[in-house]
């Protein structure tokens, strides 16, 4: 890997790290104001975030190229859950969904993290063909 790759690598880790403390996070202060545990976008921007994490530490491409789509909907998932909440739970909301935005203006504009992601796509392009031989 080189030094470029390497920095996109150790972006994309704390970029997963972030989005998935901001979720657990958001979960137990939404849960401390008075959302109910029922609520579906409490649990779907969880999921949502989870997923994108995994996906961002394993290097899928997938977790990158849809990052930005996920990190939104994340973002609008916590309005959502925060509908029903008092004005605490839509401050928290609106900061959760601020950080979700970063976190998906770094994954997409970061030039390190592009070539971690192109480095990891082609070695697993590599290993396809090799196993074809």
């Amino acid at each position: 890997m080189t030094d470029q790759e390497n920095r996109g690598r150790r972006v994309a880790i704390r970029i997963a790290f972030i989005v998935l403390a901001s979720e657990l996070l958001g979960v137990l202060l939404m849960l401390a104001v008075g959302v109910q545990i029922g609520n579906l976008g409490l649990w779907f921007s969880l999921l949502l975030g989870l997923a994108l994490a995994v996906g961002l530490v394993r290097g899928d491409w997938l977790a990158r190229a849809y990052g930005s789509w996920a990190l939104g909907l994340g973002s609008v998932g916590w309005l959502v859950a925060a509908l029903p909440a008092r004005a605490a739970g839509l401050i928290i909301a609106v900061c959760l969904g601020l950080t979700l935005e970063g976190c998906a203006w770094v994954l997409s504009s970061s030039p390190a993290v592009d070539a971690y992601f192109e480095g990891r796509r082609a070695k697993k392009d590599e290993v396809l063909r090799l196993e074809r031989l």
